[in-house]
């Protein structure tokens, strides 16, 4: 199973630049609309059951940048600012798996 493999083809890094503490969002820019075309194809690639994934615990949407939500968010629920990394490790543990926990 080669996690690196497929994050080269999928976001078009260079393999010896990916090593397991690679982290998706911060050091290879998934967001967005790039990130849900990512998971989705590791999703088939790997045959994980994404249920109890939460795409925006760990990505932003892509879009411009709307202030009300942005202060909305602040006040209302902070935590969803913060978003959870995901490295090329998680995503072979979650490979082996089949499932997101």
């Amino acid at each position: 199973m080669d996690i690196r493999q497929f994050v080269h083809e999928c976001a078009g890094v260079p393999k010896d630049e990916i090593s397991e503490h690679t982290i998706l969002q911060k050091e290879l820019g998934l967001e967005g609309d790039d990130a849900g075309e990512f998971m989705v194809a590791y999703l088939k690639k790997f045959c994980v059951a994404l249920e109890a994934f939460d795409f925006n615990d760990y990505f932003d949407l892509e879009g411009g940048f709307n202030p009300n939500y942005f202060v909305y968010l602040l006040l209302v629920k902070p935590d969803r600012l913060k978003k959870k990394d995901i490295t090329v490790s998680n995503l072979f543990d979650v490979a082996v798996a089949r499932k997101w926990s």
